[in-house]
């Protein structure tokens, strides 16, 4: 599971389950269902994770499908981190009015989803132009604010260092 294309096989069970409500408090039970995956094989380091959820599970079909609904977690943890910290630093607004907020939110959701498909592309397709997502307008925006230097004279190719994704000066 996660960003990397590696494949197991899964011995998959599932159950509906009813989480009881504590002695000392007040309140309904809580029915849910369980999903559990563990990986096959003798490694001592298997893939293994349990899910609980609200949506019907029945049958190893729908328990496959609410484990390929956890498979996409990463994706949305990828979005948080560019929106938060790698590129837009979301939380370092100071916005006072609530609709401010919300319309800069949104316009900087809208970069980090960029941010990301920048760093998916060159995953891809190591040394590929920035353009491929963003016209040149847009990309050359992105210089002028993040690297306060003179815009080179063509688009941006993106190259692989490990963990990060950099467009000739430009972390992302």
């Amino acid at each position: 599971m996660g960003s990397t294309n590696l494949f197991a096989c899964l011995d998959v069970r599932f159950a509906q389950i009813t989480i009881k409500v504590p002695a000392n408090k007040c309140g309904k039970s809580l029915s849910l269902y369980y999903v559990g995956c563990k990986e096959q094989g003798d490694s001592n380091e298997k893939l293994e994770c349990h899910l609980l959820t609200s949506e019907p599970v029945t049958t190893t079909a729908q328990a496959q499908e609410i484990i390929s609904y956890y498979e996409q977690r990463w994706l949305v943890e990828e979005f948080h981190k560019a929106w938060k910290s790698d590129g837009i630093d979301v939380e370092a607004l100071q916005l006072q009015s609530k609709d401010n907020l919300e319309r800069v939110a949104v316009i900087q959701a809208f970069i980090a989803i960029r941010l990301l498909q920048l760093r998916a592309n060159s995953r891809k397709q190591e040394n590929s132009s920035c353009e491929s997502v963003l016209p040149g307008i847009c990309w050359k925006l992105l210089w002028v604010k993040q690297e306060n230097k003179p815009l080179p004279s063509t688009a941006l190719q993106s190259t692989q260092n490990k963990n990060k994704t950099r467009a000739v000066g430009l972390s992302l």
